[in-house]
């Protein structure tokens, strides 16, 4: 006769059997980058956004600008009016030195103006394209060891960008679907200079998904980008012409 313990534990592992392995252990072997990237949206959005038009505001006053921004080429198209209503078109590539600076639709010279902008993209892009980046691997992110925040599991990656008023960053990337819930800047001398929780994300086209809301834990401030599209075609003189 088989005894009765034998019995009870193959009923007890065909029991076991019957059921698919808990998500958290399929999602707990992803690695952060993979991670984001399914947050973002699917495998191609954010290769397929070749286009990104943008606003950023910092909550200043500043007039706001707009850029356009071809991912492909480098080219970007930068627009504002003054506040004497004068219409400024700073065409340049980030690639590249140099640029061509236009003030009513005629050219000019202005070397420091033309510095302003080039940097103010790099800074204004930041938290908008930093993502995008690191999903195609155009800027190294180091994993470092998952984290606790709010009773929540995150990945933390750490990036490193000297060219940027944000020398470097750590962005908590949700364990479960990749969204990215904190991101914390700091300076030269490795102290925080911003807390932020994305308080928004958007479709911003072709079903990449973007935050474009920063609420900052530090000092009650938001960064937040007004505008933000992808597109698909735009007219090549845009990048040419004022």
């Amino acid at each position: 006769m088989i005894n009765k313990r034998i019995i009870y534990l193959i009923i007890f592992l065909f029991t076991i059997c019957q059921f698919p392995e808990p998500s958290f252990a399929q999602t707990s072997n992803r690695s952060a980058i993979e991670s984001l990237s399914i947050g973002l949206g699917d495998e191609n959005s954010a290769a397929d956004a070749r286009y990104i038009i943008f606003t950023f505001d910092a909550g200043n006053k500043r007039s706001k600008a707009s850029y356009l921004y071809d991912w492909e080429s480098g080219d970007c198209r930068y627009e504002r009016q003054t506040e004497n209503a004068e219409d400024v078109v700073i065409l340049f590539n980030v690639n590249e030195a140099g640029g061509d600076v236009f003030i009513n639709k005629k050219p000019t010279t202005d070397e420091s103006l033309l510095k302003r902008v080039r940097q103010s993209f790099q800074d204004d892009s930041y938290f908008l394209f930093m993502p995008i980046r690191i999903a195609k691997q155009e800027i190294n992110a180091a994993e470092l060891e998952p984290e606790i925040v709010d009773s929540k599991k995150f990945h933390v990656l750490q990036i490193r960008t000297p060219d940027s008023k944000y020398k470097s960053s750590k962005i908590y990337i949700d364990f479960q679907n990749g969204t990215i819930y904190k991101w914390d800047t700091y300076n030269a001398d490795d102290k925080v200079s911003h807390e932020l929780i994305v308080s928004r994300t958007k479709d911003v086209g072709g079903g990449l998904t973007l935050p474009t809301q920063f609420t900052d834990n530090l000092t009650g401030s938001s960064f937040e980008y007004p505008i933000a599209a992808a597109l698909l075609n735009i007219e090549p003189q845009k990048f040419k012409k004022p």
